[in-house]
């Protein structure tokens, strides 16, 4: 199953989004919180551009239809939320959440 870069899934609150390059700030900053990256398979970055590999990994799978990584946003007012990776895996999907 593939889905388009451009769908969108709506809540009552939230707009969920295929992430971009413009997410890549709020993402980093979030990493630096002490605790934020307890458990996870990777070491912090030091600085923003670390993250553009893992943004055209994120990207390629969406297009290959392997993995959907979205942004949640407010509904209301495109403020950034958090990260959402959900990894289609046969016969199951994976969710995995950064805020």
């Amino acid at each position: 199953m593939k889905i388009s870069q451009s769908y969108i899934i709506e809540t009552q609150r939230c707009r969920l989004r295929c992430v971009s390059l413009e997410d890549i700030p709020h993402t980093f900053s979030a990493t630096q919180y002490q605790g934020f990256n307890d458990g996870m398979l990777w070491e912090p970055p030091t600085k923003e551009e670390e993250l553009i590999e893992p943004y055209q990994r994120s990207i390629i799978s969406w297009e290959n239809g392997e993995a959907y990584t979205f942004t949640i946003e407010s509904k209301d007012s495109k403020n950034f939320r958090s990260l959402e990776g959900a990894r289609l895996c046969a016969p199951t999907i994976n969710t995995s959440f950064s805020v």
